[in-house]
């Protein structure tokens, strides 16, 4: 769902809470557009020109600043949308905040993407060599997945329910304890690997440059469908034999007056 969208949608739905009886027809004819054209937008099938975005946000009686602030992230959404990147074909969905929290332990992830390496076999010493953990923990991981539902046991082989999750997508302005423990789990393994990994089979690399905060909404989307496009084109193999992590970290060195 797009920012716009996003944004109508709450809108009726507080005008609902208030009052169950109003209609996307009621709320269209208050917004002044028609009822059909309302419909695509909360849908995100469209977003209208800046005009009409303006006339909605000031019939909504947002004050200049909001306004402003709305209609800049609508332009920068879609200099993303625009941006020149292959397309990634997987329609990712969002792993639900509640199974996160239980399997917020990247562990899991390794384990979920493993499974490729031996056909899903259930093979605990496989399993135990190749991501160097004790059979008790990998027990440990292997129920939880079972708890939240994205994988099964049948007989020897487990059945990976998770295809077109994405494994900690929140959103571009969202995250939470669980998602902020998983990076920072990420970030220790990626440590580690400087000195366990040989550099041909590992990339650690930084730039730095100075830019304007406004554009960082846009560089993280940009950043998403390059992580995308990039899993895509890794995961076109048929003969998996390692399971990587690619993290991409993008923070200010300066601080904001603000």
């Amino acid at each position: 769902m797009n920012i716009f969208a996003k944004y109508i949608s709450e809108k009726l739905a507080q005008k609902q809470k208030q009052n169950p009886s109003y209609s996307l027809r009621s709320f269209s004819r208050d917004l002044e557009i028609d009822p059909s054209s309302l419909s695509k937008i909360i849908a995100g099938k469209r977003i209208p020109d800046m005009a009409t975005v303006r006339q909605i946000l000031t019939s909504l009686k947002e004050d200049q600043a909001s306004i402003e602030s709305i209609c800049s992230k609508i332009e920068q959404e879609k200099n993303i949308k625009d941006f020149k990147l292959a397309t990634p074909k997987k329609d990712f969905k969002k792993t639900p905040e509640v199974v996160f929290d239980i399997i917020s332990d990247p562990l899991h992830y390794t384990f979920l993407e493993a499974l490729k390496l031996n056909q899903g076999q259930l093979d605990l010493n496989f399993f135990t060599d190749k991501l160097e953990v004790s059979r008790e923990r990998l027990e440990k991981v292997i129920d939880n997945l079972i708890q939240v539902e994205l994988i099964e046991v049948n007989e020897n082989r487990i059945i990976d329910n998770t295809s077109g999750f994405s494994s900690h997508e929140i959103g571009l302005e969202q995250t939470n304890q669980a998602n902020k423990q998983y990076q920072r789990s990420l970030l220790d393994f990626s440590k580690d690997s400087i000195e366990k990994v040989p550099m041909e089979a590992r990339d650690h690399s930084a730039i730095l440059f100075a830019t304007n905060q406004q554009k960082i909404y846009e560089a993280k989307g940009i950043i998403k469908k390059f992580r995308q496009s990039l899993c895509e084109f890794l995961e076109d193999v048929e003969d998996k034999d390692t399971v990587y992590a690619l993290q991409v970290s993008l923070f200010p060195l300066t601080r904001d007056e603000d």
